[in-house]
C-alpha cells in the first residue's frame, strides 16, 4: 500500500525493482498516464520527455531579454493609445516569464521521476500559467471597461459607475475651441489595486484548478481534462470576452475623431491598437502541440516494437510525440505573451 492507502495496481508502477524511482513510486504512488516513451532504469528516467522543457526555460530567458527593450512587443504608438494607454500591466508581464519558468521547471521534474507527487507539481506549473492568462484577462477587460467610460460613454450610461465625475475636456483645433463630456472613473494605474485585483483573480482560479486533482486521482478521471479545459477557456475569454469590448472601444475612438484634433489619423485600423498576429500564431503552435500531446497518449505515433525503426517509437529518447508538445507549446505560450506585451504600452 502506498502512503495515499491505494493498492499497488491502482496506477501501475512503470519503473522496474530496484531502479532509483522504483521505491519512491511504491510509497507515493504512480502517474495516471504513461506516455510513450519507455521509462528508463536511471536518475532521468524518461530523457526526452525531461529535456525537451528546456524549451520553456530558454523562452522565459527571451522574454526577459525582449523587456528590456521598450516597444519590443513591435506594437507602432499611435495617438490611439494617448487616449486609453495600455490594458496589460507592464508589471505584470514581467511577472510572466516566471511563471512560465516554473511550469518548465515542474514538468522537467515530473518527466525525470515519473511520480504522482511530482506529476501533481507539473500541473501546479501548467496553473500558473493557465490562470495568470484568465486573471489579465479580467484585469484588461476591466481597464477596457474604464477606457470606455472615461473618454466615450454617453450620459445615459454614466449611471452604471459609481459617482462618475464629470469633466469639460477642451481641445483648440481648426482655429475653434471644441468641447466634450467624458467622465473619470479612475486612472489606469500599473500596480496598487490593478495588481491585487489581478492576484486576486489568479489566486481563487488557481486553488479551484488544483482542488479537484487528487479527487480526479482517487476516481480514476483524467485530470489532464482540466488543462484542457483551461487552454480553451483562455481562447474562449481572448475572442468572446476581451475582443468584442476591444472593437467597441476603437469604434468609439474612431468616432471621436469626426472631431476636428490635431493629430487625427483616418487610415488607423483595430489592428493598430489592438493587434491580433501574435494570438493567432500562438493558437496555432498550441493546436499542433495538443496534436502531437494527444497522438503520444493515444499511441498514433507511438511503435512499441522492439525492432521498429519508426521515427516515433518507444526507445527513441531524442524525439517523443509528447516532448514535440512540450516544445510547440512554450513557443505558443511565448507567442500569447507577445500578445499581452502589445497591450502594454
Amino acid at each position: 500500500m502506498s502512503v495515499l492507502g491505494l493498492p499497488p495496481d491502482h496506477y501501475p508502477n512503470q519503473h522496474q525493482p530496484g531502479c532509483f524511482w522504483y521505491e519512491h513510486a511504491v510509497a507515493t504512488g504512480s502517474p495516471n498516464v504513461q506516455w510513450c516513451e519507455r521509462t528508463l532504469c536511471q536518475v532521468i528516467s524518461q530523457p526526452c520527455n525531461t529535456w525537451s522543457n528546456i524549451s520553456f526555460l530558454l523562452f522565459s530567458a527571451l522574454m526577459i531579454y525582449q523587456l528590456s527593450f521598450p516597444g519590443g512587443s513591435g506594437n507602432q504608438r499611435t495617438h490611439f493609445h494617448d487616449l486609453i494607454g495600455g490594458t496589460m500591466s507592464t508589471r505584470l508581464l514581467t511577472h510572466f516569464p516566471v511563471h512560465n519558468f516554473l511550469m518548465g521547471l515542474f514538468s522537467l521534474i515530473y518527466h525525470a521521476s515519473n511520480l504522482y507527487p511530482t506529476q501533481l507539481l507539473d500541473f501546479v506549473g501548467m496553473f500558473f500559467v493557465t490562470c495568470f492568462l484568465y486573471a489579465s484577462s479580467r484585469m484588461r477587460r476591466r481597464h477596457l471597461h474604464r477606457a470606455r467610460a472615461r473618454y466615450l460613454l454617453p450620459e445615459s450610461s454614466k449611471k452604471k459607475f459609481t459617482n462618475p465625475k464629470v469633466i469639460q475636456q477642451s481641445s483648440l483645433a481648426g482655429g475653434g475651441l471644441h468641447r466634450s463630456t467624458v467622465y473619470d472613473v479612475g486612472e489606469y494605474s500599473d500596480g496598487g489595486e490593478d495588481c491585487k485585483m489581478f492576484y486576486k483573480d489568479f489566486l481563487l482560479a488557481f486553488a479551484a484548478s488544483c482542488v479537484p486533482l487528487h479527487p480526479f486521482y482517487l476516481n480514476k478521471i483524467p485530470f489532464q481534462s482540466l488543462v484542457f479545459l483551461h487552454v480553451v477557456a483562455v481562447i474562449m475569454f481572448e475572442l468572446l470576452y476581451i475582443r468584442p469590448i476591444e472593437a467597441e472601444v476603437f469604434a468609439l475612438l474612431k468616432r471621436r475623431e469626426d472631431e476636428p484634433t490635431p493629430r487625427k489619423n483616418k487610415r488607423a485600423t483595430i489592428d493598430d491598437i489592438f493587434p491580433m498576429k501574435m494570438f493567432f500564431i500562438a493558437l496555432a503552435f498550441l493546436v499542433l502541440a495538443a496534436i502531437f500531446s494527444l497522438s503520444d497518449v493515444k499511441r498514433w505515433l507511438c511503435d512499441q516494437a522492439p525492432d521498429s525503426t519508426a521515427l516515433f517509437r518507444s526507445d527513441n529518447h531524442y524525439i517523443q510525440g509528447h516532448a514535440c508538445w512540450h516544445v510547440f507549446s512554450s513557443i505558443g505560450v511565448f507567442f500569447i505573451w507577445r500578445h499581452l506585451a502589445s497591450r502594454a504600452l
